[in-house]
């Protein structure tokens, strides 16, 4: 039923966006309100512009959508606050049927409708005059994910995409989550009854979004985050969800839609968030199109606690950066890029596999080190051959260690270049399969020098910002 409703869902929600605009935003540092129009309901946002923003410029737009159930002023806000720090302009909004935004009956999960709202959000703020060339992305948090792919799909103006604890199901993943085939249908069933009833004249029938002693609950558990009115239990969230909303979210294919992507996606998750093997097989379909910063955490942990939120959003930034650049610099030729980032990515892999003289190979042959964030001490520049031995007697002391580098962002200047992208790397000791580890996360800053054709590692500059278990 999706895959005909949708086109013809997203055409409407672009011709509604684009002649709307209900209330004027100010277009100076700090937010404003602002409504759009999406399906003929008035559609309510915060609109963000960074310090230092003064009418006439112009910037890079990212639309910020949360979770099933919420409210703008819930991850999203979160989120959409940090983006502005790095610079970029944000949007926040509420969907049809939730919060301050318009639409009946409330508190309906809608995935079709969830869609419009991202292509008319991504209307709108292209029709605005401090937006950059076009230059939208998204971050979408959780289930705002498969909707958002959805959304650029058909062909809504956004070019870039972040999601952070992405759930993103199928009907078959689905089941194992609700039920199996016994509890899918009996939501499914409960979800005909109450249309049938409210199109009689009852009122919407719901259910709590989320209770930890209510079974029939949208979320039925101990999930701090919704129940805790330090983090998302707050007051513009009413907790609420309309039974008929079961139908077309248990039916909803975010998977193959997210598989289909052609924009830069960036994909901030771990093993700890659900669905994270929907994940994984969604970026190998993608292939470069996609990158990957997977992290420790549970799945809550992602809307709004410190250690996943700083990286997530400096990981989203950089990914921005990098695929919303309209620097008037030269532009880098693919295949630099390219291999600058292989070179980058052989780094960590090659000293995974204790492949020192290829690991060597890598590198010129004197290197600037700064890794004074982790051991203290001086920078210091060091001859490639000593580097490798310390190394190779350092990193053979665990039974398995893993980097992963994801976010790249690469800059060129004739034949020098420079690197950044995010890191996690876990150290385990013991045998491979042991629970000793040692994980630490942050950045790289690489310099890249092009010797004989090729770009060798010439500096490299790592800054932790967070570590779990013994050093």
């Amino acid at each position: 039923m999706l895959s005909s409703i949708l086109p013809v869902a997203f055409a409407a929600a672009a011709l509604c966006a684009c002649s709307a605009f209900a209330a004027n935003p100010v277009f100076s540092a700090g937010s404003s309100r602002v409504e759009f129009t999406s399906g003929g309901q008035t559609i309510a946002g915060t609109l963000r512009l960074p310090a230092g923003f003064t009418e006439g410029e112009q910037v890079p737009v990212i639309l910020v959508a949360g979770s099933w159930t919420t409210v703008k002023e819930q991850m999203a806000d979160t989120y959409a606050a940090r983006l502005t720090g790095e610079g970029f302009a944000t949007l926040t909004f509420d969907f049809r049927n939730w919060g301050e935004s318009g639409g009946e009956p409330r508190h309906f999960e809608n995935p079709a409708t969830k869609i419009e709202d991202i292509a008319a959000a991504a209307n709108y703020a292209k029709s605005l005059p401090i937006t950059q060339d076009g230059q939208i992305g998204t971050l979408a948090v959780c289930a705002s994910a498969g909707y958002a792919a959805y959304a650029i799909n058909n062909g809504a103006p956004i070019r870039s995409l972040v999601t952070v604890a992405a759930w993103i199901h199928d009907p078959e993943t689905a089941k194992p989550i609700y039920g199996g085939e016994e509890g899918v249908a009996k939501r499914i069933a409960d979800a005909r009854a109450a249309v049938a009833a409210e199109s009689k004249g009852e009122p919407t029938r719901t259910v709590p979004a989320c209770s930890a002693t209510d079974q029939s609950a949208a979320m039925y558990g101990p999930f701090d985050y919704y129940l805790n009115p330090a983090r998302g239990a707050i007051n513009q969230w009413p907790n609420r969800f309309a039974v008929r909303s079961w139908e077309p979210w248990l039916t909803f294919d975010g998977v193959s839609a997210a598989k289909k992507l052609a924009v830069p996606t960036l994909f901030v998750h771990g093993d700890g968030c659900a669905l994270s093997q929907n994940v994984r097989a969604i970026a190998a379909a993608m292939g470069d199109r996609a990158s990957t910063l997977w992290m420790p955490g549970m799945h809550f942990d992602f809307y709004d606690q410190p250690r996943q939120v700083d990286a997530a959003v400096a990981a989203a930034a950089s990914h921005f950066r990098s695929t919303l650049s309209t620097s008037t610099a030269p532009i880098t030729s693919p295949a630099d890029r390219d291999s600058i980032i292989a070179a980058v990515n052989a780094v960590g892999s090659l000293a995974d596999a204790r492949k020192w003289p290829d690991l060597r190979a890598v590198f010129a042959d004197n290197v600037d080190v700064d890794y004074t964030s982790l051991v203290g001490g001086q920078p210091s520049r060091v001859k490639a051959d000593d580097l490798i031995t310390g190394w190779e007697k350092g990193l053979t002391a665990f039974a398995k260690t893993e980097h992963v580098v994801s976010g790249h962002q690469v800059t060129v200047n004739g034949d020098t270049a420079e690197c950044r992208a995010r890191f996690i790397a876990t150290h385990t000791r013991g045998t491979p399969d042991s629970t000793d580890r040692w994980t630490c996360g942050g950045r790289y800053r690489y310099t890249l020098n092009k010797v004989h054709g090729q770009w060798k590692v010439s500096g490299t500059v790592m800054t932790m910002e967070w570590e779990q278990g013994k050093r």
